[in-house]
């Protein structure tokens, strides 16, 4: 299924909407630390998409679970940290967010951004943050920086 970048303007509008952007514990991402590889790159129509200032160069590909694939990236220089979750057989649109990185909190747990889409929610959660509170809530952590609850296959 083929977007065009109007309706994928408006799409990604409608997802940001449902973000709920939180401060997080921790400025940065292991897993993003190491160089990027060919399956790091977005796909051609997310990255045509309006994630506003999205660093192309700082996307990884941090996991697959139940068809769909998870990003991590930056934004705005490395001031946010974002999180885009893209169906891999793209009957369904990809949903994106990004959430401020603040180290004034070491420790919260408190997720950087969460998007509610596709028929669940994904959380971008800092390294060394304290899932328990995650867990309790029927979440389940996919990567060490990702947590879902209720996707649907």
């Amino acid at each position: 299924m083929r977007h065009s970048v109007p309706a994928l303007t408006a799409l990604m509008a409608a997802a940001l909407l449902s973000v709920s952007a939180c401060t997080a514990s921790s400025g940065t991402f292991l897993s993003m630390e190491r160089e990027q590889l060919p399956e790091d790159h977005l796909p051609v129509e997310v990255q045509q998409s309006q994630v506003p200032d999205l660093d192309q160069a700082s996307t990884r590909l941090a996991t697959t679970h139940q068809g769909r694939d998870y990003y991590l990236a930056t934004a705005q220089a490395g001031a946010l940290g974002c999180l885009l979750v893209v169906p891999q057989d793209r009957t369904q649109q990809f949903v994106g967010g990004c959430g401020a990185l603040d180290d004034t909190r070491p420790g919260s747990g408190i997720p950087i951004v969460t998007l509610e889409a596709l028929g669940g929610a994904a959380s971008l959660i800092p390294d060394g943050a304290q899932t328990s509170s995650l867990s309790d809530a029927a979440w389940s952590e996919i990567h060490p920086n990702i947590g879902i609850r209720d996707f649907s296959s």
